[in-house]
């Protein structure tokens, strides 16, 4: 019938609510609490404690999990089946990991971080930028698939620019303010500043 809190079965379905009803389903939540959203599970807010878990039958490890620490931050982890460390864990105020290779735009990475990008096309691959959203650092591919890396200062104007392409500039410093440049030392005092043990030989 119309029953405004429905807990219906039809065939191998299990129904707890209907949104036509705006009906909906809280776990954990006293008869008094108000329930925002279709689902809530509200669970101690003195203490650690897991919210939800999923496991495989039996087995007791848990694949999936969210939880809140004694503090109230919450945190989720996926993780492995045998090792419950292994795997991802976001917290939202504490270290946050990635236990196995990363891949952003591709499911098979090679190396501890990997960022694919189109090959058909120009694209920044990956920006960083300071509070005001002004670009600082970036690293990007042109159509053609050269890669070129880049640090800005907060008015948007490149001081370093290296890049793969053939015959395209690449400097270290513009204007006035160009830096002094050091191998081997961290104060060079000079425009161009060498220094090392033993002999150095520099080819013009």
């Amino acid at each position: 019938g119309n029953n405004s809190y429905p807990l219906s079965a039809y065939g191998n379905k299990l129904l707890l609510s209907q949104e036509a009803l705006k009906s909906k389903v809280g776990i954990g939540v006293s008869p008094s609490g108000s329930l925002g959203t279709m689902f809530t599970v509200e669970s101690s807010a003195s203490a650690a404690s897991r919210v939800m878990a999923v496991r495989k039958e039996n087995a007791g490890a848990n694949v999936f999990e969210v939880e809140i620490d004694a503090s109230g931050d919450g945190f989720v982890g996926i993780l492995s089946g045998s090792n419950q460390d292994d795997g991802i864990r976001l917290h939202s105020n504490a270290d946050s990991y990635f236990s196995k290779d990363l891949g952003i735009g591709m499911t098979t990475p090679a190396s501890k971080l990997v960022v694919r990008s189109s090959a058909s096309a120009a694209s920044r691959i990956v920006e960083i930028q300071n509070n005001l959203s002004q670009r600082l650092f970036s690293f990007e591919n042109n159509a053609a698939g050269d890669g070129f890396f880049q640090i800005k200062e907060a008015g948007g104007n490149a001081k370093v620019n290296l890049s793969s392409e053939d015959n395209d500039p690449m400097y270290l410093g513009v204007g006035t303010g160009a830096p002094n440049i050091g191998f081997g030392l961290t104060n060079p005092d000079g425009d161009l500043h060498i220094q090392k043990t033993g002999s150095v030989n520099v080819k013009y």
